[in-house]
């Protein structure tokens, strides 16, 4: 039997606990996790941070990490891109129709499924 190492189920229960505490709307908590784990570059991970970093307005984080390359967010998964959005229409002042409607979201974060 192979052994699973810790690290392994270590990223998932954060994903795992992470989008809980989003679903929850505990941002603060999930902000607090993150940087006790700054270096972990789990994608999931980082999706789930990036939902509560817009929410707390840590917009910096949030671009940087919309700026990442991932290879295991499925295809169909709009998350990245609806925060890429949301962060448009607010950096322009408009609704976020508009910026749907006027802007291409970047290849690197659009997995919608077209």
């Amino acid at each position: 039997m192979h052994e699973m190492t810790l690290p392994y189920y270590t990223e998932d229960f954060l994903t795992e606990y992470l989008s809980v505490l989003n679903h929850l709307q505990d941002y603060n908590k999930v902000w607090t996790i993150f940087k006790c784990h700054k270096d972990l570059q789990h994608e999931e991970f980082l999706v789930e941070v990036a939902k509560a970093a817009y929410d707390l307005g840590e917009i910096e984080t949030l671009r940087r990490l919309l700026k990442m390359m991932p290879s295991r967010i499925r295809e169909g998964d709009t998350t990245l891109v609806e925060l890429w959005y949301k962060d448009k229409a607010d950096q322009l002042e408009i609704t976020l129709e508009k910026a749907k409607k006027e802007f291409d979201a970047p290849n690197n974060i659009d997995f919608r499924m077209l």
